[in-house]
């Protein structure tokens, strides 16, 4: 087990037993890949919104070569693009294209032209 610190966008997340959170990531050096995060849905958290979908954000990840689910120690904001979340036309347009991201990426592909 390694532990790795690279940038990554969220590209799903959906909520997991009582406070954690399971998260479809597009990294840097990993390409996509899913991680859980314990208490990520506990208010004091500092996780609490970190990690939702369309961010751009650093993240420190327990890596397993032999685990489709790893973990995710913390995360911060690397960039906040509130200029999409203000216009909804922008919003719609970066949903989709998160979408097809997450439907075509082949996991653990890295591509950091893309990136």
């Amino acid at each position: 087990m390694s532990i790795v610190k690279t940038e990554a966008f969220v590209l799903k997340s959906f909520r997991y037993g009582e406070t954690s959170k399971i998260v479809t990531l597009f990294t840097k050096d990993f390409g996509k890949m899913n991680a859980i995060v314990k208490g990520a849905r506990n208010f004091k958290s500092k996780l609490c919104g970190t990690l939702e979908s369309m961010n751009h954000i650093n993240a420190v990840i327990y890596l397993k070569d032999n685990r489709d689910l790893q973990l995710i120690s913390s995360a911060e904001y690397k960039k906040s693009y509130s200029n999409i979340i203000a216009d909804f036309d922008k919003l719609e347009v970066a949903y989709q294209i998160i979408e097809i991201m997450n439907k075509s990426l082949i996991e653990h592909y890295s591509n950091k032209l893309l990136f």
